[in-house]
């Protein structure tokens, strides 16, 4: 079988950063693996393996490890943020598969290939759908599969992976982390299996078993030179998927010796461009060994490219660019400097390791993210005795409840998402007025309340999270002023600066937020004067949250929601961005347009940050809007989500829509099909806390007194003797049972109502189900937008 090889689409790889591995003293880079914060490097010959902590910011060595080795060295590594492996490379002598544990460099396993009965070792890769590690050795046939804990055999066999239109001495393999498709790079090209099952792989047309080469021929061979590696990049605004892989058939350059082939195509060749930050043409310090090794690194989505000549690391996002009309704006950077550079959401992961960043971009349109949330639980307010909620605090197995109004209280919850106890209140003994607790917030030490009243009886109170001891508490007039300006004429909402860990303070009306220290009702030295720079709505602020990773801050306003990006190592000082790169103040979010989440004047408005890692997609905040006094208005009228770093106000360069970029935004009932509903709300009272230990969102419902949690889609695991399928195994499964069923969740002698079934209800009394969470998709740190 012969194939032309046909141009596609055509995709640009544009730098982000370069790497000095000597500078950085791990030797001469072989290989590489990148998961978000980390980066692995394995030197060739006698070398190590390095890790590398804030790639992208300011580099740093946190660990060496790994014995050093005979032959070639560690010529491939690969990673999935739960287990490292390393292959090394010597022709079969001292070949070598190392398993480690991602993050802490413990050792798994290590073994050589006479232990499987192999000749040698070439490549290994993660298996994203089993987690398995598959090894590859040239002149090995399949591919070994092994536990990545213990080394034994995983019990997987691809013997479909011989039905091949390439060479099955495979020297490198890769996944797509998405579908567990494969993809092999052998001597003479490269081939992928489609997943069609646990160890089932298939070609292009989905039915015919084995792999399926879409690179080959005089262009890709290799002789039988080791070395050469492949790895798979997703698709990005319109830019195909591809492979991209190296070939050592002879001296050239970077571009001559780096191939990029669409991966799902027969010989389908993308016209790929490598440019730097300000798109001139990409070239590197030296060609020679061709010795190049790939990364894909799903969580920032940018690729990782090690250079053994030039002894440096590239590091590239991918996509379609255009060019700016205009000469870039470009911000000076203590580690990196970018121009052009169009990903706003990196933008913001660089912003907070570096001084700043440039950004010009003529025009962008974002796309809409999808989160989808389902019901973990429902906690009836007035069962567990906290009074109609009005605001939450969740962290861990604490959730406290503050109730609304004079006679609101504070209740600590313990156990809220298996077994919720009413543990007891928090008092202290200023007069609670008006509105009650409308704010509330914990890090796990602090625990801050604040309840409002028009300033009337307004208080601020700080408890001791772990003893609910009172530390402190103050009407507005005992508040000292932050920094030069003036104390607060009342207070609206409260919380934990997660950098400092001091309690910061807004009010509606009242202009800057006041800074108070965790333990003592002092001043903090914080003194964020910058957050007046250039609002772009008025200054009194109805709820306040972090960012609890960057300590980047987002402000409730009646007209809109603002963010202040906060730079690396400041306490106080917050930064926007504009056309001339990054100026003091904050930007307008969402609510620009004056209409989308204007709410004349009303207290109660909150906000809460959700981090991608919890969204699957991207940051959001999730607000709510009271826009007027609804009869029964609808959960998901109320309760809204947008993009948390793509709203930026029209001055700036991506002239977005002021109202800012809305999240699709869906809420499931705990069986994950049916949307989840309430009776509605006639006040639009809702309060948002995202417990970070069990990634839980708590919603507390005051229209219907209840309290939710949401978590990322899961599944429920059959619980024996759970006969009516509530959950529990109780007395109720016995009445199931006892007449005659149809049994629900029936493990033993399945069709058949018997003793058995009896033995498994008592042996199962008094438990309860539990959530399996399923797979997300990995959070895209770029959030793309497509150009104008």
């Amino acid at each position: 079988m012969s194939h032309s090889p046909a141009l596609t689409s055509a995709a640009t790889f544009q730098l982000v950063t370069q790497l000095d591995a000597a500078a950085l003293g791990v030797g001469v880079p072989g290989s590489v693996a990148a998961h978000g914060d980390t980066l692995y490097v394995a030197s060739l010959f006698a070398g190590s393996i390095s890790r590398i902590t804030d790639p992208l910011g300011t580099p740093t060595v946190a660990s060496t490890f790994g014995p050093a080795l005979a032959g070639n060295g560690r010529v491939s590594l690969s990673t999935d943020g739960v287990t490292l492996v390393a292959a090394s490379n010597n022709a079969g002598v001292n070949d070598v598969v190392e398993s480690y544990v991602f993050g802490t460099d413990a050792l798994n396993f290590t073994a050589g290939p006479a232990v499987y009965g192999r000749g040698r070792f070439d490549g290994a890769a993660v298996d994203p759908n089993t987690g398995n590690i598959f090894v590859t050795g040239f002149g090995s046939g399949l591919p070994l599969v092994l536990n990545p804990t213990t080394g034994v055999d995983a019990g997987m066999s691809p013997t479909n992976l011989f039905v091949s239109e390439t060479e099955t001495g495979f020297r490198d393999l890769d996944f797509d982390s998405a579908t567990g498709d494969i993809y092999l790079r052998a001597v003479n090209g490269v081939a992928v299996g489609k997943r069609n099952g646990f160890d089932d792989f298939v070609k292009l047309d989905n039915t015919t078993a084995g792999v399926q080469a879409i690179a080959f021929g005089a262009t890709v061979g290799d002789g039988f030179n080791s070395a050469i590696n492949v790895e798979y990049v997703p698709s990005s605004l319109g830019a195909p998927s591809v492979a991209i892989f190296n070939r050592r058939d002879a001296v050239d350059s970077f571009a001559d010796q780096v191939r990029v082939y669409d991966a799902n195509t027969v010989n389908g060749v993308v016209p790929a461009t490598f440019v730097t930050q300000s798109g001139a043409p990409f070239t590197t310090t030296a060609a020679d060994s061709g010795i190049y090794d790939f990364s894909y690194d799903p969580v920032n989505s940018l690729l990782y490219v090690s250079d053994f000549s030039a002894s440096q690391i590239h590091v590239f996002r991918y996509g379609p660019f255009a060019q700016a009309s205009a000469p870039p704006f470009c911000f000076a950077s203590r580690t990196v400097d970018l121009c052009n550079y169009t990903s706003l959401a990196m933008t913001r992961s660089l912003l907070t390791r570096s001084a700043a960043v440039a950004l010009v971009v003529a025009s962008a349109i974002p796309s809409i993210a999808q989160v989808t949330l389902q019901l973990r639980s429902t906690l009836d307010a007035f069962t567990l005795g906290t009074g109609n909620p009005g605001s939450v605090a969740a962290y861990g197995d604490s959730l406290f409840v503050g109730s609304l109004f004079s006679a609101g209280t504070i209740t600590r919850i313990d156990n809220p998402l298996t077994s919720p106890v009413n543990a007891g209140t928090l008092s202290g003994t200023l007069v609670l007025g008006g509105n009650g607790y409308v704010s509330l917030d914990t890090d796990g030490t602090t625990l801050v309340a604040a309840s409002n009243n028009s300033g009337v009886n307004d208080l601020v109170q700080v408890f001791d999270f772990a003893t609910g001891s009172l530390r402190y508490e103050a009407n507005p007039g005992g508040l000292p002023g932050p920094g030069p300006g003036p104390s607060l004429s009342r207070i609206d909402g409260a919380a934990i600066d997660p950098i400092t860990g001091n309690v910061w303070l807004t009010g509606f009306g009242g202009g800057l937020p006041t800074v108070l220290s965790a333990d003592t009702l002092t001043s903090a030295s914080d003194n964020p004067s910058t957050l007046f720079a250039g609002s772009p709505t008025g200054t009194g602020f109805r709820d306040i949250d972090f960012d609890s990773e960057t300590g980047d801050l987002y402000l409730r306003a009646t007209n809109g929601v603002l963010g202040g990006q906060r730079l690396e190592g400041s306490v106080d000082d917050f930064t926007t961005l504009n056309s001339l790169g990054a100026t003091a103040g904050f930007s307008q979010i969402a609510g620009g347009d004056f209409a989308t989440l204007q709410d004349s004047n009303r207290s109660a408005l909150n906000i809460e940050f959700l981090p991608a890692s919890f969204t699957g997609t991207e940051a959001v905040f999730i607000t709510n809007t009271r826009v007027s006094a609804p009869t029964l208005a609808s959960f998901d009228s109320q309760v809204r989500a947008f993009d948390a770093d793509a709203g930026f106000d029209g001055e700036t360069p991506f002239s977005l829509d002021p109202a800012g970029v809305p999240v699709s935004l869906t809420f499931l009932n705990s069986d994950g099909v049916t949307p989840f509903t309430t009776a509605g709300s006639t006040d639009g009272i809702y309060d948002f806390s995202f417990d970070p230990v069990n990634e839980l969102l708590y919603i507390a419902d005051h229209s219907n007194g209840a309290i939710y949690a949401f978590s990322r889609p899961f599944e429920v695991e059959p619980l024996s003797g759970d006969y009516n399928g509530d959950g529990a195994v109780n007395a109720a499964d016995y009445t199931v049972w006892r007449d005659g069923g149809p049994l629900q969740n029936e493990t033993v002698s399945p069709g058949v109502v018997d003793a058995e079934d009896y033995a498994a209800w008592a042996d199962n009394y008094g438990a309860t189900s539990t959530a399996i969470s399923i797979a997300v998709p990995e959070p895209n740190a770029l959030a793309l937008f497509a150009l104008a």
